[in-house]
């Protein structure tokens, strides 16, 4: 008699975020990401109107060629997906409303969804955020400079990969990427400091694009 192997799990991580501009410490978590053999596919989401931050600087467009022109450069960007989904949508970008739609279109994935700690620690003040812990495992990556990672009622603790996705609600802090670096900080910054914390496509097309320049004043 022939023995019943069971189908490895069809895991999708997404990565969302304004991605303005995308940076190392981005590029660190997707690689942290990809180094994950049992990840099928990592889905990056760039937001058009985020709920609880300012308004990106660059242009919808702008950042999906950015987010493009790296996926472009990585050995494994069969494993990439840029999706605009929350671009195409009008109005705020509610990540319920994109795990939603995500749900209905692969049914059979386990979503796990990565985020920073700051962002997991405010979960609870996102549109549906409570929702979301029945929907979603969450790796939540602890940048430089957050110390505290909030327990979420009804979310259960994970100490790795391999339990995180046994269920949605779980999460696994995961502090491996201590890059301390802001999107917020970088369009400021000047253009030697822009171009040595982001990825070498990413500020080839910054610079080919005079993005993120700024007026000097006497």
């Amino acid at each position: 008699m022939a023995r019943f192997v069971s189908p490895e799990p069809d895991i999708r991580v997404i990565y969302g975020g304004t991605f303005d501009p995308f940076h190392l410490g981005h590029e660190s978590v997707c690689r942290t990401i990809l180094d994950q053999p049992q990840v099928r596919e990592l889905r990056l989401i760039p937001c058009a109107l985020p709920a609880l931050k300012a308004q990106a600087s660059a242009s919808s467009a702008e950042r999906l060629a950015m987010l493009n022109a790296w996926r472009a450069d990585q050995a494994e960007s069969d494993r990439i997906v840029v999706d605009d989904i929350e671009i195409a949508r009008d109005g705020i970008s509610y990540t319920l409303d994109t795990i939603q739609s995500l749900r209905r279109d692969v049914p059979h994935a386990h979503w796990v969804f990565a985020l920073g700690a700051d962002a997991w620690n405010s979960l609870l003040r996102w549109h549906g955020g409570t929702q979301l812990l029945t929907l979603l495992s969450f790796w939540v990556f602890q940048r430089a400079g957050v110390s505290e990672v909030k327990h979420h009622e009804f979310a259960t603790a994970s100490d790795s990969f391999q339990s995180l996705v046994l269920a949605p609600g779980r999460y696994w802090v995961d502090s491996r990427v201590q890059m301390p670096l802001a999107s917020s900080d970088l369009r400021t910054a000047d253009g030697h400091e822009l171009t040595t914390a982001t990825p070498q496509p990413v500020s080839d097309y910054i610079n080919k694009h005079g993005l993120y320049q700024t007026v000097s004043s006497d």
